[in-house]
């Protein structure tokens, strides 16, 4: 497909029918579902790189307005994949689960946030290009760190940051959130996640870690953590992880982990979705204005500043011990070897990921097996 400016209309689809254009969106996304792997920052790499450097259907400033507009509002297969890990989970129970699943997790985290590293390192070279943008992304950093339970911090930093490049331009120079009130369990999984998916702004694992498991202790650190590492070696979006914590949420039986799955799948992405019909026709058409231009600046940049804090806060809880405890990846020096290594292989011997994940998955295996565990 010829690459096609958005904004003019001189561009729009004249060249092509719209049975061409929607064939050939559907084979550009298909893939997409089974081979993003690392979580919403790997697909979001795997887009750039699919769409602006391959295909070049849009270009690279088009990519990043998008991509602000996406972050300054909330956000198949793999799915389903983690709503049947989820049930699986309940069924067995985290405290009976066989100690090579905690090597296989150890193995599998480390290597997850290595992916998360570098694909949060590719869009913050594209974005944080100056004094301003990186000072917005560090501040954004120590926010996260220190109040990741504060969920209505997100949007306000999110829109703070749109605020101070727009002014740089015009002028020179932890608690609950949601209680149950005693309502039924489902009622209750789907409010909460709608209230996360309407609240949360560029970043959503440790806030939900604060509130499923400190809070609500709806799954414990060993499940949380086990779920996280799987969303990121599997396929697909990443926000697929609340079917997975849904199923865990609604344990019982398989009907009902699987109705827990639906709502808190439905519930966390329903506000991005209707957000999402109605925002992008507005920035199709009003893009161009200096105004927006200034504003996507700020926004990206504190996006970028969550995400970077998002990995501090995973690996300081990344290593799932017996009895439902977890531990920092840092006190592990061969976990920690092993994120490096995934870090290096990928962003500068470019090796595919699915080879990290396999890799990190035989490492597991052979520390098992050489503490004498099996």
């Amino acid at each position: 497909m010829a690459e096609i400016d958005v904004s003019s209309p001189d561009h729009a689809p004249a060249r092509l029918s719209l049975l061409q254009r929607c064939k050939e969106a559907v084979l550009g996304m298909w893939p997409m579902g089974w081979i993003a792997f690392g979580g919403p920052q790997g697909f979001i790499a795997l887009l750039f790189k699919t769409y602006v450097v391959e295909r070049k259907w849009i270009t690279e400033e088009i990519f990043l307005e998008l991509y602000a507009v996406a972050m300054a509002q909330p956000g198949l297969p793999s799915a389903v994949m983690m709503a049947c890990l989820g049930y699986g989970i309940s069924i067995v129970g985290s405290s009976t689960l066989p100690i090579w699943v905690l090597y296989l997790e150890r193995s599998l985290a480390a290597v997850s946030i290595g992916l998360v590293i570098v694909s949060t390192k590719s869009l913050a070279v594209k974005i944080l290009v100056d004094k301003t943008t990186s000072t917005l992304a560090a501040i954004a950093i120590v926010l996260i760190l220190n109040f990741s339970t504060t969920a209505w911090l997100l949007p306000v930093m999110t829109f703070s940051g749109g605020l101070v490049t727009y002014l740089e331009a015009e002028i020179p120079f932890g608690e609950k959130i949601i209680h149950s009130y005693d309502l039924p369990r489902p009622i209750v999984i789907f409010t909460t996640f709608y209230f996360y998916g309407t609240v949360l702004f560029g970043g959503i694992i440790p806030i939900l870690y604060s509130y499923l498991v400190t809070g609500n202790q709806w799954l414990s650190s060993t499940e949380f953590l086990m779920g996280f590492a799987v969303m990121s070696i599997l396929p697909g979006f990443g926000y697929n992880f609340s079917a997975y914590c849904g199923a865990l949420a609604f344990r019982g039986s398989a009907w009902t982990s699987f109705v827990g799955a639906f709502l808190a799948w439905a519930g966390l992405f329903g506000p991005g979705c209707l957000l999402n019909a109605g925002l992008v026709p507005i920035w199709k058409h009003y893009r161009d204005l200096p105004v927006l231009k200034k504003v996507f600046k700020g926004l990206n940049s504190v996006s970028v500043g969550l995400m970077i804090g998002s990995v501090f806060l995973l690996v300081n809880k990344a290593v799932s011990l017996p009895g439902n405890k977890v531990a920092a990846l840092g006190e592990y020096p061969g976990w920690t070897a092993v994120m490096v290594v995934s870090v290096v292989a990928m962003d500068t011997w470019k090796v595919q990921p699915w080879w990290l994940i396999i890799s990190g998955a035989v490492v597991g295996a052979v520390v098992w097996v050489a503490d004498g565990k099996p």
